[in-house]
């Protein structure tokens, strides 16, 4: 399933889509990937062979961990999401960006309510601002 997430209040803008895959961890027969998250005792992360850069991957890792209490409500299994593409513009990329396209898969795969931080551009700085 994919997601989307855009934000342009300036001269440039932030346009991330993610597709992320979900097993439930005993249907999955080998580890996915070298490096798998555990978020949690019902929710473990995987990037499989997509490329994030590390703040990208604490900023979608937080954005399960600042959820998890509404999550929790609707999987009761230990479930794996894995990152199967990330698309972006590298010369429009913030990190923080990775939070709110993860909410939006969240939002979306799930039918939740979740809503964004608060995002202010700061023209003397040419960067976004998201209040979490």
């Amino acid at each position: 399933m994919q997601a989307d997430f855009k934000y342009i209040k300036a001269s440039w803008g932030i346009s991330i889509r993610i597709s992320i895959a979900e097993q439930i961890v005993n249907e999955i027969a080998s580890p996915l990937d070298k490096e798998i998250v555990k978020i949690s005792e019902n929710f473990l992360l995987s990037f499989g062979d997509v490329h994030v850069t590390q703040g990208g991957r604490r900023y979608l890792r937080k954005a399960i961990e600042d959820n998890l209490h509404i999550l929790e409500t609707v999987i009761r299994i230990q479930t794996i999401f894995t990152i199967t593409s990330i698309e972006y513009a590298y010369s429009d990329y913030q990190d923080e960006g990775m939070y709110c396209v993860m909410i939006n898969w969240l939002n979306n795969r799930f039918g939740l309510n979740i809503k964004l931080p608060e995002i202010s551009f700061n023209s003397i700085t040419n960067k976004y601002y998201f209040q979490f």
